[in-house]
């Protein structure tokens, strides 16, 4: 996987490296008023409602989060060994926009891109339209899906980013 921000790369090899420690970990069962959001191999449970599915290197962990890797661990071991539920994390969705892309690529030509916006590359003009998510909640589950191999993290929007997301994006659940 190739990723947009900063720390990504070495949490996720942080993860595949750690002891699983179930300590704090109990899968869930696919809950009766919970909806499934399907990923690759992993659904994601969650109400129905403001639920969008963002390209997992676009996920961006939640600024100083205290990591347990043998929590992820165990979570990545629950997917591995036939888990298939997860429950959504929450995050800040954004869309990738124009001017987005021009600071970003300005950033990297001038060698401030990590110290500016903590990402390992710019964004592009296929970006444009994407969306990128800052999790609020959820990154243990979200490290152990990436790690697992999950192209799209599904998450909850929250109401302030809701606007950001176009009707057509948001995700069905299946039943």
């Amino acid at each position: 996987m190739n990723n947009y921000f900063v720390g990504t790369q070495g949490v996720l090899e942080a993860v595949e490296d750690a002891s699983p420690n179930n300590r704090n970990f109990s899968p869930p069962s696919r809950a009766g008023d919970m909806s499934v959001f399907e990923g690759r191999r992993v659904g994601w449970l969650n109400w129905p409602n403001y639920i969008v599915a963002v390209d997992a290197d676009k996920v961006l962990f939640m600024e100083g989060n205290l990591w347990n890797f043998g929590h992820a661990a165990a979570i990545l071991d629950h997917l591995r060994h036939g888990g298939r539920y997860l429950e959504t994390p929450a995050a800040r969705v954004n869309r990738v926009n124009a001017d987005y892309v021009k600071r970003t690529e300005a950033a990297a030509r001038a060698g401030t891109l990590e110290e500016q916006y903590g990402m390992t590359k710019p964004w592009t003009r296929r970006d444009i339209g994407t969306y990128y998510a800052q999790l609020l909640d959820g990154n243990h589950r979200a490290a152990a899906a990436m790690a697992y191999g999950e192209p799209f993290i599904y998450v909850y929007v929250g109401d302030n980013y809701r606007q950001n997301i176009y009707k057509k994006d948001w995700a069905r659940p299946s039943r």
